[in-house]
């Protein structure tokens, strides 16, 4: 629990949106809207967690819900081996606070985790420019072109004479349990066309591998790359243009300048319907492909559909979403289902 987090960010006077208890453990998450300007956003979220609850007053645990109260007081003491809570709440739904519908808790926990989140779900917001994601960048570069720090070099080969090759710098720490981890890690990119250098760009995830050249239905060509595990980049082969876009991701903690986002692993673009697929998946998720429209590359729409959602909304049937082909507009994929069966499935994506 960091002090300065309630301090810069309070809960009283939030609103708590969902309650649960796991064992002896209590989650609270809330929203509180602003009355004055941080960080330039409007409102933010949080997640508050109580661990290894005792000695506490709540009477019912699996049916009490606090949903849509208030929370008008919170006091916090560190007593030996944790902290004793004393959590008010005011369960009135219509906004006029009383003293005869307030609810004080108190008990003991052993710890307490508080995340303050941006918001809720998916944020597209390109953050590749951000002076904070672009440090990291500076951090990294810092193992480049030291021999002590050199991992691998690759080359993927794309079509018609076309190759990306990249060059893999990492400084590698050891942890206190001995494990082998990086802790700075860079990979300088070359796109090369019959071993004549196009256009160079760094990598600070391995993705150098993910990689396209497409020819658009405007009759340009352009070179699809990725500097980061998030995100993707469009590099016009004529202008020498770029657009570089790394998403703000799905909700996440303040203090972090990305969430989770898809992770696209392959690339696959239809001139016929000007749409583009992409295999990939979420962290801990099954593989799923995504489509998203991709009429103008330059200033690509960054929201994708998931065929998963489509398809399977519920993960019912199917694991496993693969793409195999475009073909007439229409998108065909691979399915893996739960019974180890392997079919083919033909989508018509509505723009």
């Amino acid at each position: 629990m960091k002090e300065e987090d309630f301090k810069e960010y309070p809960i009283i006077d939030s609103t708590i949106e969902e309650s649960y208890w796991y064992c002896n453990n209590l989650c609270v998450k809330g929203k509180y809207n602003k009355t004055k300007d941080v960080s330039n956003d409007k409102d933010y979220y949080y997640n508050l967690y109580f661990s290894d609850i005792k000695d506490s007053d709540i009477a019912d645990k699996k049916q009490k819900s606090y949903e849509n109260t208030k929370i008008v007081a919170f006091e916090v003491s560190k007593v030996h081996s944790g902290f004793n809570i004393c959590l008010t709440i005011d369960c009135r739904s219509d906004g006029i606070e009383s003293f005869e519908c307030r609810q004080t808790m108190q008990f003991w926990c052993k710890d307490i985790r508080y995340d303050i989140l941006k918001y809720r779900g998916m944020s597209y917001k390109n953050v590749y420019f951000n002076p904070q994601y672009q440090a990291l960048f500076a951090k990294n570069r810092q193992a480049y072109g030291k021999d002590e720090y050199f991992l691998k070099e690759n080359r993927n080969d794309l079509e018609n004479g076309y190759v990306v090759q990249w060059d893999s710098y990492g400084e590698c720490r050891r942890a206190n349990n001995d494990v082998l981890y990086t802790h700075t890690f860079i990979q300088r990119c070359r796109l090369l066309y019959k071993e004549t250098m196009l256009f160079e760009y760094d990598s600070i995830y391995d993705m150098a591998h993910v990689s396209a050249i497409i020819k658009h239905q405007n009759g340009k060509s352009y070179f699809l790359f990725k500097t980061d595990l998030y995100g993707l980049n469009v590099y016009d082969m004529k202008s020498k243009e770029i657009f570089y876009y790394v998403p703000e991701g799905y909700q996440h903690s303040y203090q972090q300048i990305c969430g989770e986002s898809f992770i696209i692993t392959s690339i696959h673009y239809d001139n016929k319907t000007n749409l583009i697929a992409y295999e990939g998946c979420y962290w801990g998720g099954t593989s799923d492909v995504m489509v998203g429209d991709f009429s103008n590359p330059m200033n690509f729409n960054p929201i994708l559909k998931s065929i998963h959602e489509i398809i399977d909304p519920e993960y019912d049937y199917y694991d496993d979403i693969d793409f195999d082909k475009w073909e007439d507009g229409m998108l065909h994929v691979i399915v893996d289902g739960k019974k180890d069966i392997v079919e083919p499935i033909k989508i018509r994506i509505d723009e």
